[in-house]
């Protein structure tokens, strides 16, 4: 391993700023320090355009890599400790990977909890995409329109 590629940190905060960017902590019960590994291997590319759910209204990026290659690519954007990442499998089939994210301590608690058990409680055989699982959680008006992050309880 290329020497530079460890770092001795003697301050916590500075070893869980590496972790958040991907790198390894080594702690050694007897040292006094701990060493900062770096051992990621990013995609190097952005978040890009979304090419199979075009919308005209809201975000135009999308994740088109896999679900790991993506959480890793948020992480390297919000290099933050509070950011949580909870992985989960939606579909009796296909078991689609998914992952709720979210900033712990930020977040309405009660509304990831929603979320969750929303899509633990998907009875369905697949998942394609994610306008298909955004369809599938939220609750919908009288106008048939619908909506997410709806704070009223469905159950």
């Amino acid at each position: 391993m290329p020497q530079n590629t460890v770092e001795e940190v003697t301050d916590f905060d500075e070893l869980a700023k590496g972790v958040n960017a991907g790198n390894c902590a080594l702690i050694i019960d007897t040292l006094n320090v701990a060493f900062d590994i770096e051992v990621k291997g990013f995609k190097q590319r952005s978040v890009d355009t979304p090419e199979n759910e075009i919308v005209i209204k809201g975000p135009h990026e999308a994740f088109v890599e896999n679900i790991r290659t993506n959480t890793s690519l948020l992480r390297r954007i919000v290099n933050n400790e509070n950011l949580i990442i909870e992985n989960l499998e939606v579909g009796k089939i296909t078991k689609t990977k998914c992952a709720v994210c979210y900033m712990k301590n930020i977040t309405n608690s009660d509304l990831v909890n929603e979320v969750k058990y929303r899509l633990n409680n998907l009875e369905i055989d697949s998942l394609l995409s994610a306008g298909e699982l955004e369809q599938l959680i939220s609750d919908t008006n009288s106008l048939g329109i619908p909506r997410t992050a709806s704070y009223r309880k469905t159950r």
